[in-house]
């Protein structure tokens, strides 16, 4: 009898089975898909940026509280500011400082107020006019004029602020216009005009100008600008001696927090004059939170974009975890079968995951220490390297880690061997 040889089949286009060259292109080395590669290397990019963005939002987070838990130099607690503008309706002269007067008369009769004064700007509200001053520290030696911040004051206004007087007095109602023109110098400015001579009494001289002031008094330093300026040499006049047109901004020192309601004081001072503008009622230490509004949203932005990366970085991680045990679903099978524990296989696949995550983690550290210098200027009293805060960094990668290599971990661990090979 006759045998008929197989016939053989051409792989074309009728044919299931693929080709070699199909197949070398799809498998990478060791029989593993080559996209898995390239997963794996979207997941340590992954990674890095997450590190990297981590990095970036703890700096800005603990700056930003470095910065809120400044002391100013005076007592910020329950004080509150409002602004008036009579100049804009004509007030000048003698009759802005008769509306002054009242509009203060009125706000210490308020209740739960227990002292109050007017000044020129608003402590920590981020704005203060400057100019050049000369004593007899630049007389002697003929030194350059110092630049200072200028103050316009009311009387109360230290013990309002709680701003402590270091020698000499306050500026106080005997501080009127027709009266020697004196002057409080904070310590920073006492050290510059007079240096190492007795401040009280010394003659302050402006750049440019005739007129001098008298030293009367020196407070401590304080910041004036913002919290996270330092403190500037400082010139307080009396605002009796030195009326302004600007905004005029009332300053309550209060019994208790929320005794004083802004619809109270925007009534007691329209009833003086309901054409004067009432504005911008707030405790100084939201005003001190308002002027950083910039460092607040870069904290609140790098927080919010760490968190999206860490988020898709885990689920990187995962995706790829399992898609390793389902690949290696007849190795584990393997393993089992010869006596592997579950627990050592729940080691393989986290110490697979961890180690994506450890090179991803070194290369976001390598990125965000070459960019550290962009960042240090955006920091208060905090180096863009610091150890504590990369430790954290490396902490939250690793816990990211853990949460996403978890569950793959477990399913590898609870393969039925025998169900696995069989399936094989």
């Amino acid at each position: 009898m006759k045998q008929l040889a197989p016939r053989c089949q051409p792989c074309g286009a009728g044919s299931t089975a693929p080709s070699a060259a199909l197949l070398a292109t799809r498998m990478g080395p060791g029989g593993r898909p080559a996209s898995l590669g390239v997963r794996r290397g979207l997941v340590v990019a992954q990674v890095a940026l997450s590190f990297a963005l981590i990095c970036a939002s703890a700096l800005l987070g603990r700056s930003l509280l470095n910065v809120l838990t400044v002391d100013p130099g005076f007592d910020a607690d329950r004080v509150v500011a409002v602004t008036l503008s009579p100049g804009s309706v004509g007030y000048e002269g003698e009759r802005l400082r008769a509306y002054t007067q009242s509009a203060l008369e009125r706000a210490r009769a308020i209740p739960g107020v227990t002292s109050a004064t007017h000044s020129s700007m608003v402590p920590l509200g981020g704005r203060l006019s400057g100019t050049f001053v000369t004593g007899p520290r630049q007389a002697a030696s003929g030194g350059r004029a110092t630049m200072v911040d200028v103050v316009h004051v009311g009387p109360d206004f230290f013990s309002t602020l709680g701003l402590p007087l270091l020698a000499g007095r306050p500026l106080d109602g005997r501080d009127v216009s027709g009266a020697p023109l004196v002057a409080v110098v904070n310590e920073a400015l006492a050290r510059a005009v007079a240096g190492g001579v007795e401040p009280l009494g010394q003659m302050i001289g402006f750049e440019g100008r005739e007129r001098e002031v008298q030293i009367a008094g020196v407070v401590r330093d304080s910041r004036g600008r913002s919290l996270k300026a330092s403190a500037q040499p400082t010139l307080y006049l009396p605002a009796a001696q030195q009326p302004t047109a600007g905004p005029l901004h009332i300053l309550l020192r209060t019994a208790g927090a929320r005794l004083v309601s802004a619809a109270a004081v925007a009534e007691i001072m329209r009833g003086i004059d309901p054409a004067v503008a009432v504005s911008d009622f707030a405790p100084l230490t939201a005003v001190a939170r308002d002027v950083l509004l910039r460092d607040r949203m870069l904290a609140t932005l790098s927080l919010t974009f760490a968190a999206l990366a860490a988020v898709l970085a885990a689920m990187g991680l995962f995706g790829v975890a399992s898609h390793s045990v389902t690949q290696r679903r007849r190795e584990i099978g393997i393993r089992l079968a010869l006596g592997a524990s579950g627990e050592k296989i729940r080691r393989m696949i986290l110490g697979e995951v961890a180690l994506l995550a450890l090179v991803g983690g070194a290369l976001g550290l390598g990125g965000f220490l070459a960019a550290s210098r962009y960042v240090a200027s955006l920091l208060y009293e905090l180096s863009p390297n610091d150890p504590a805060t990369l430790a954290v960094a490396a902490v939250a990668v690793a816990l990211v880690t853990l949460l996403a290599g978890l569950l793959p971990a477990a399913r590898a661990a609870r393969l039925d061997p025998a169900v696995t090979l069989r399936e094989e």
